[in-house]
């Protein structure tokens, strides 16, 4: 039986940690960011650009401007929560928190990529925004 329960404790100890995700707060996210796409993401010669301002007491302020499906700039505003491992815009959408990505940001699309804290629109990467202020 002692022997069983090693086995069983060796197996279980071998399996890669799937952990829960890290808990962010307020002050993880508060600041300005600004639209950004993954290095080499197709499709990026003619992006959208915009900022994301999240301020504190959980108050939001969006402008973008979207290359070919809007030619008149989007403003949103309102609300934000943190939960989990992403900021959720209200009445808009959830952005998942990544602690550190490589991006391009949309002002500086021939610019060396930067690492930055993101909140990402899809599963992958693919396109978001980058806080660069405060500065990471």
């Amino acid at each position: 039986m002692g022997l069983k329960l090693l086995l069983v404790m060796l197996a279980l100890a071998s399996q890669p940690a799937t952990g829960n995700p890290q808990q962010i707060r307020e002050a993880d996210v508060v600041g300005v960011w600004k639209m950004c796409y993954e290095p080499g993401l197709p499709g990026v010669s003619e992006p959208s650009s915009g900022y994301l301002i999240l301020m504190p007491g959980g108050r939001y302020f969006e402008m973008r401007l979207d290359c070919c499906e809007e030619p008149v700039p989007v403003q949103r505003s309102g609300m934000y929560t943190v939960s989990t491992d992403s900021v959720v815009l209200q009445g808009w959408k959830a952005l998942r928190y990544v602690r550190a990505a490589t991006v391009v940001l949309f002002d500086d699309l021939k610019g060396t990529p930067v690492v930055h804290p993101v909140l990402a629109h899809e599963r992958d990467l693919n396109y978001g925004f980058a806080r660069v202020y405060p500065a990471p």
